[in-house]
């Protein structure tokens, strides 16, 4: 029922606004949705495809909806290889041993003893928190090895075993309690210890000190490997993670130009409730036409990694710019392809997106 009101007040809304009549909506929106793309009845609105001030119908024709993004998760991504990119413990060690840049690795926590490195590994919680009590790693970064979309990722300031409190980075304080039953939560399949990654100074200067990462979508093609699109996943001060969950936490997110680094538009939400951001809410500093520097280098990056995972045709890469250079956080499949093209307001379909389909 919720969505069902939601898409006649969008469609009231697009007709009062824009001046398309409500059958005009209904008959491109039956059209998307079953066409090849598979558009859905809120993509339709989110995207903003009744715009026609923006898109003619060849431009809407080479957006995807989310069920086509997963269609073409399955036949292009091998299920073994997305596994590999599942398991950070494995995708850091691959990385690791061709010596491109991942996140500090401070200890691993798992009852079966799997480690990245050298690092110190933790096979149960008692020694987990002996070991912070003795090192005193602060502020450090701990997430599970198996986990997407920032679940159960907290930045640490500190841990008091005697008060039972653990202060976060944002400032916020949780339970010692809240803390250990993630850690021992059996589908995160252990976490990893990291040191704190800071931002470039540039960037901090602009964004403030909160980390915020780069989604860069690589594809695989006959002629190698080449950047698909950039965005700029922007975290506000209150958030521990970059996570963009829809603008619920005030997070935003950006395109940027994929040949220069050049950060263009920045948004927050969803239409009809998402909102175009210029100056950054926490300094108040204008973001788009900021130049991503070292653009070149986080580039060059995340095309060394990626031909080393040949069975991922589409790989979503996290990486973060930080003040001792680029650092690959993650590697993601069947990771929301299709939101992007709200955000630059552009189709995932191209050349050589099209290059990799079958005939």
């Amino acid at each position: 029922m919720n969505t069902l009101s939601n898409l006649w007040r969008y469609a009231r809304l697009v007709s009062h606004i824009h001046g398309k009549s409500i059958p005009r909506q209904a008959a491109e929106i039956l059209r998307l949705r079953f066409g090849p793309r598979r558009i859905g009845l809120t993509e339709y609105y989110e995207f903003e495809l009744f715009d026609d001030a923006l898109f003619n119908w060849n431009h809407r024709s080479h957006f995807i909806g989310h069920r086509y993004g997963s269609y073409l998760d399955r036949l292009l991504n091998a299920d073994a290889w997305g596994a590999i990119a599942y398991d950070k413990i494995v995708n850091y060690q691959i990385l690791s041993r061709l010596a491109l840049p991942i996140p500090e690795p401070i200890a691993t926590y798992n009852p079966f003893g799997r480690r990245i490195g050298n690092e110190p590994v933790l096979i149960d919680v008692d020694s987990l928190l002996q070991f912070i009590q003795r090192t005193k790693p602060y502020p450090f970064f701990i997430k599970p090895i198996h986990g997407y979309s920032g679940m159960a990722s907290f930045g640490i300031r500190n841990i008091d075993s005697c008060t039972g409190t653990v202060e976060l980075i944002n400032g916020e304080r949780i339970g010692l309690d809240v803390l250990t039953r993630e850690i021992l939560h059996e589908p995160h399949g252990g976490m990893l210890l990291q040191s704190l990654l800071r931002p470039h100074a540039a960037i901090a200067e602009v964004f403030g000190e909160r980390l915020s990462g780069f989604r860069i979508v690589a594809l695989l093609t006959d002629s190698g490997p080449r950047i698909h699109l950039a965005i700029w996943k922007l975290a506000r001060h209150q958030n521990m993670t970059d996570n963009f969950s829809y603008g619920k936490y005030g997070n935003m997110q950006g395109w940027i130009d994929r040949d220069t680094g050049v950060l263009e538009r920045v948004i927050m939400g969803f239409w009809p409730d998402n909102q175009e951001i210029l100056d950054h809410p926490d300094t108040g500093r204008c973001m788009p036409g900021f130049r991503i520097p070292d653009w070149d280098k986080v580039r060059d990056a995340v095309l060394a990694a990626a031909v080393h995972f040949p069975g991922i045709k589409i790989q979503s890469w996290d990486v973060a710019l930080c003040d001792r250079g680029p650092v690959l956080l993650e590697l993601n499949t069947n990771a929301n392809i299709e939101i992007p093209q709200l955000i630059g307001r552009k189709p995932f379909l191209d050349e050589h997106m099209d290059g990799l389909l079958p005939r």
